[in-house]
């Protein structure tokens, strides 16, 4: 048995657009790092975070979800023994690009390893989505497997389709500095009823990203995740992506797509915005006067106009690999 084991886990985006609790993608930045070493004591767990967002990580065992999961694997193996959990933070904390869920994937898999079992991806997944919000698995899966994800909700619980995302699907994160509060918050907007006609638009949508993520048809799937009437209508009129409007961020999203063939959704439950685009698209153009930049700069002003500042930009794409033990 080791005594101590390390993972880097990559940060992620969940719903995509239309796919609320069931698309996740894998970014392959930012990311972070867990490293979980075993001690003597048979209860106690210690968490020590760092890094750039190490000051907005909980120390609390009980709240912090590295602790949670790690607490909640030691159940499951009735295995008694402590561990000091240390957490390279670098993944921005409650931006919706799913840092708790890296920490709960990062100390599962580093604290299996450290105490000798070998789970399967699944089974991490499952348990370090037990310890989120709800218990939703969309982040976790795509931190612990990396690609595109879609989560099959079953009675006997979620099941996992995990697939490679197109290497030519480029993606930029930009992170306001807006405070939405918890997850548990931002989930409370989400209306309980809809109407059949916003039911048929969500699914045809669901599908036909579905279907264009997988055949690696970019136009068809920047166009079929631009557009949510469900979830993120209701929380941009709630306010939880800052000081923009439904209908303000839907005339955002329209023109970035007709103008620069460039797709614009709230990454997780916000506020970080997620644009993606074409790479292909931008190969002969010179840097500042690609579609995309011309996106990201439009996206920019946008949430300055609205008295926000973005204070994190990620140029980035997908990470099919997912979470990766350190040797």
């Amino acid at each position: 048995m080791l005594r101590r084991a390390a993972c880097r886990v990559p940060s992620s985006s969940a719903n995509l657009g239309p796919g609320y609790d069931v698309f996740s993608l894998a970014l392959a930045a930012p990311s972070l790092e867990v490293e979980v070493e075993l001690t003597d004591s048979t209860t106690d767990v210690e968490v020590e975070p760092m890094g750039r967002y190490g000051d907005r990580v909980n120390r609390d065992p009980g709240s912090n979800s590295a602790a949670r999961a790690f607490i909640e694997l030691r159940r499951r193996l009735k295995r008694q023994t402590g561990a000091k959990i240390k957490i390279l933070a670098n993944i921005p904390v409650g931006k919706g690009l799913g840092s708790s869920a890296a920490e709960a994937v990062g100390a599962v898999l580093s604290a299996s390893k450290a105490l000798g079992f070998e789970l399967r991806r699944e089974e991490v997944v499952r348990l370090a989505a037990s310890v989120e919000p709800g218990g939703h698995a969309d982040n976790a899966a795509a931190s612990a497997l990396g690609g595109f994800n879609v989560i099959l909700q079953e009675e006997s619980g979620p099941e996992f389709l995990n697939f490679r995302a197109p290497e030519a699907l480029g993606l930029v994160v930009l992170v306001p500095d807006v405070e939405k509060g918890s997850t548990e918050i931002a989930r409370a907007h989400v209306p309980k009823q809809v109407t059949m006609s916003e039911h048929v638009e969500v699914t045809s949508r669901i599908a036909a990203a579905c279907v264009s993520m997988l055949s690696g048809d970019l136009r068809t799937l920047l166009k079929a995740v631009s557009i949510d009437p469900i979830v993120e209508r209701s929380r941009a009129e709630a306010g939880v992506y800052g000081n923009c409007s439904w209908e303000e961020l839907k005339e955002e999203k329209l023109k970035l797509l007709r103008s620069y063939g460039v797709a614009l959704t709230i990454s997780g439950a916000g506020p970080s915005r997620l644009l993606l685009y074409d790479r292909a698209n931008s190969q002969s153009v010179e840097e500042g006067k690609r579609p995309i930049d011309l996106a990201v700069n439009e996206t920019v002003a946008s949430l300055e106009r609205r008295g926000h500042k973005v204070v994190e930009v990620y140029w980035t794409g997908p990470d099919n690999s997912g979470a990766v033990l350190k040797s």
